[in-house]
């Protein structure tokens, strides 16, 4: 007597409403995900036009090195705190002075964050970030 095999049927997975599904699940997560939005530097950008010459006396420059360490004119500083009272000594006889940042291209973007916090404590409102190109 042979023995026979029976044909079983394979369980079948209903895919119909898949679409369906995957469409509810990405309703659902879109719906009750809340996004982050990073606020940025607030600052207002002058509008385009031409350059202005400034007289080298109204202006400051900031320097800082990738290590951190500051440099505000010729006055090497211990702290980022001096910044305020050196630019509140510079805006009492000129409030027309203006600020330039120079960070090294090795430094740290917080170096750069944190002078322009120093400078909008001390109400310094003309404040230049330099650029230095490479020959």
């Amino acid at each position: 007597m042979a023995i026979r095999k029976k044909n079983r049927k394979m369980p079948d997975i209903p895919t119909s409403s898949m679409s369906d599904i995957v469409f509810l699940l990405l309703v659902f997560f879109l719906v009750t995900t809340s996004f982050n939005m990073e606020k940025g530097l607030d600052l207002q950008l002058p509008p385009k036009g031409e350059d202005i010459q400034i007289r080298r006396e109204n202006i400051s420059d900031v320097f800082v090195n990738p290590a951190g360490r500051m440099r505000f004119d010729d006055k090497v500083l211990g702290n980022a705190e001096e910044i305020v009272t050196l630019t509140k000594q510079k805006l009492a006889l000129n409030e027309e002075h203006v600020f330039v940042i120079h960070v090294d291209r090795d430094g740290q973007y917080q170096h750069m964050v944190t002078i322009l916090d120093k400078l909008k404590k001390a109400d310094a409102k003309k404040i230049a970030l330099a650029t230095h190109r490479r020959n």
